[in-house]
């Protein structure tokens, strides 16, 4: 049984916002891994019962803990649509109005609902075909 996420946004209220920086090499193992066995099994330590997933401190659900800020080079960003999803879906599947990513002085908010949706569903489609080619 999995042991539920610590949240410790609300452990920092009386302090300063701390912004654990995002690198872009750290959000694409977590994007690659969705879509694939990125990282192999026998790599992943076996009390990671979340696997790659739990890394992502932005997931609510599947963090080994949450955080609900993060900072992340806009710099460092993958412009090309079709290419996001593999790099940055850590990212850009952010639930709106649940996490705050900053760059420099620019607070970026999640991604439109709707462009937000399309890649949600890329998402999916490319990991069902993945589960049907394994099968």
């Amino acid at each position: 049984m999995k042991k539920p996420p610590v949240n410790l946004t609300p452990l920092q209220m009386d302090y300063a916002v701390y912004l654990p920086a995002i690198s872009s090499f750290y959000g694409t193992y977590i994007a690659k891994q969705r879509l694939e066995e990125f990282i192999p099994k026998d790599r992943i330590p076996a009390g990671f019962d979340r696997g790659i997933e739990g890394m992502n401190f932005l997931n609510e659900e599947e963090g080994y803990f949450t955080y609900k800020y993060g900072l992340y080079s806009a710099g460092h960003a993958t412009l090309d649509l079709n290419k996001t999803m593999t790099k940055e879906s850590m990212i850009q599947l952010i639930p709106p109005k649940e996490s705050v990513i900053t760059t420099g002085k620019t607070v970026i908010n999640p991604i439109q609902p709707e462009l937000k949706a399309a890649l949600s569903s890329a998402l999916k489609k490319k990991k069902e075909e993945k589960e049907k080619e394994q099968t």
